[in-house]
């Protein structure tokens, strides 16, 4: 099935193949999957910020809008 999805997107079928089989790539895919269920994430979209901040769910605009400025204002008092 992913196969079939990522030709019908324009990817190559033996690129996708080779990157099935690649163990370095299944092991990094493995470790953020851990780390994933280490902070919470129990869903997607997910965003994680400077690995400070975390914003769960699609949120419209206007609420990134008044989340952004005082994450920035921290991460620069951060340094």
């Amino acid at each position: 099935v992913l196969l079939s999805i990522g030709e019908a997107h324009g990817l190559e079928r033996g690129e996708m193949m080779a990157a099935f089989a690649d163990p370095a790539l299944r092991s990094e895919v493995e470790r953020l999957e851990a780390h994933a269920q280490r902070i919470g994430v129990q869903g997607v979209p997910f965003f994680i910020i400077n690995n400070r901040y975390a914003v769960s769910g699609a949120q419209p605009a206007t609420s990134w809008a008044q989340a952004l400025p005082p994450m920035i204002a921290d991460l620069r008092k951060a340094g």
